[in-house]
């Protein structure tokens, strides 16, 4: 189910909370203007340690493959095949009725997210990135 769509099926009045890790996600809600935090943190402290987390796009590309049996690069075909109808509608859309998308109505509601609308989440090697931490 799409983000706004589960958005939208909240009754008035209620309330909805939702903590999401969401890599590659921007602000989550389109349109919506940040309202609290840098883009960094700073710290004047040398002692920083990091620890990469990064999958290799080739493992990732390699075990989908072994499990869908398809030879493609592309990672939403290969979602679409393992998931099918339960696939994330960003791969779906042209099967679907426009009328599911009806998103520009007014709400109310706070978001956090770890990153700026015009950012995505991605993790950085540090030991090659002039900037410590990269952004997100």
């Amino acid at each position: 189910m799409d983000f706004r769509q589960l958005v939208n099926r909240v009754p008035e009045g209620a309330s909805f909370t939702i903590l999401s890790d969401s890599c590659h996600s921007g602000g989550l809600i389109d349109k919506e203007k940040e309202q609290i935090g840098p883009s960094t943190y700073k710290t004047t402290s040398s002692s920083l340690s990091y620890k990469p987390k990064t999958i290799p796009f080739e493992s990732i590309l390699h075990h989908l493959s072994a499990l869908t049996g398809i030879n493609s690069s592309d990672i939403g075909t290969h979602l679409l095949e393992s998931f099918g109808a339960n696939a994330s509608l960003k791969f779906l859309v042209p099967q679907l009725n426009s009328d599911l998308f009806k998103f520009l109505k007014p709400d109310e509601g706070i978001l956090l997210s770890g990153c700026q609308a015009d950012e995505t989440s991605a993790d950085m090697n540090p030991m090659t990135s002039t900037e410590r931490g990269g952004k997100c």
